[in-house]
């Protein structure tokens, strides 16, 4: 605003006015009241009137945004806008598809939890489910995700691990610290994280120095990314039938076996299973033999007792909790 004081300097000599300086004092008061009016008060008593310029600067030190008509700050946005952000996978810990339970002690590179598996030393860990968060407590050894090339951010990106708990973290073989590590990473190259003892949940390597909000995956998402590496069929019932196949030769039967798209041609394991010829004679299997495997599907070659060739079979399970699983963890 232009100021209507008047500024004029008097002149040696002359008397002052004291009328005019009254009024440059009641003109100067007039125009700071206006100022404070016009201003945005701290207390929010004053609304703006026009949109308000930042010349290049920032707002800082706002708080996370809880209802309609408030402004995000920026762990919120990029968390809202960032669907798929984490290249971890299973950071909360909830699938389970090898259902360890208790204190879970593993050898060196065996997997626990999916997609997490012992350092070089063996991990020894406890862990509990509370409002949905799974904890981990890590006792003894090392805890480690190898994250597949292809899920890491294309180029070369400095990224941000984050994660609850005391356990400390690192990249590769580098030194542990505390939760929001960076490191510059190179995408389409498999990294390894690790975590020593103490606690760990809500693992999360984002791109960034700043470490976002946990993204929390839908379940069916986060199964589907874990069954990429290991996959289990587990019968719920006994003679529970996966495969139809015929009788080869008078002792091998064979099957196709199809299943969802794997990371690599899997480890085919079968456990508990048996041979049910023309839907009725049930026969032991003495041995399997897989081949043709790919990332779709495997030749299962069943050996059994002489039985007539060319007949129709079945693979049925042999009790409750038969499996076939499917290992293509890195």
């Amino acid at each position: 605003m232009t100021s209507a004081i008047n500024d004029a300097i008097p002149v040696a000599g002359t008397l002052i006015d004291a009328t005019a300086i009254r009024g440059n004092f009641v003109t100067a008061k007039a125009e700071v009241t206006a100022l404070q009016t016009a201003k945005l008060a701290a207390d929010g008593s004053v609304n703006p009137s026009a949109n308000q310029p930042m010349a290049g600067f920032k707002h800082t030190g706002v708080a996370s945004a809880s209802a309609a008509g408030q402004y995000v700050e920026y762990a919120q946005a990029y968390g809202l806008l960032s669907l798929g952000k984490s290249s971890i996978s299973n950071g909360n810990f909830y699938i389970n598809q090898r259902n360890v339970s208790g204190t879970v002690t593993l050898a060196a590179g065996v997997y626990g939890h999916d997609r997490w598996k012992a350092g070089a030393g063996g991990c020894t860990y406890t862990f509990v489910t509370i409002n949905g968060i799974t904890t981990v407590t890590i006792t003894a050894g090392t805890l480690m995700q190898i994250i597949r090339g292809g899920n890491m951010p294309i180029g070369l990106n400095t990224c941000v691990l984050s994660w609850s708990g005391t356990a400390q973290g690192r990249y590769g073989v580098g030194s542990y610290g505390a939760s929001g590590l960076t490191a510059s990473v190179v995408g389409n190259v498999a990294l390894t994280v690790e975590f020593n003892t103490g606690t760990l949940s809500l693992v999360q390597l984002e791109l960034g120095s700043v470490a976002t909000p946990y993204e929390q995956r839908p379940f069916e998402a986060e199964l589907l990314i874990c069954q990429n590496f290991y996959r289990v069929i587990s019968a719920i019932a006994i003679y529970q039938p996966v495969a139809a196949g015929y009788l080869n030769t008078t002792t091998t039967a064979a099957f196709l076996l199809s299943f969802p798209t794997m990371r690599v041609p899997p480890v085919v394991t079968l456990t508990g299973w048996q041979l049910e010829v023309n839907f009725g004679t049930r026969v032991a299997i003495s041995s399997f033999a897989t081949s043709f495997i790919y990332r779709e599907g495997c030749l299962i070659v069943a050996t059994v007792a002489a039985q007539t060739a060319n007949l129709h079979c079945n693979l049925v399970s042999t009790a409750i909790g038969s499996t076939i699983i499917f290992d293509a963890e890195l």
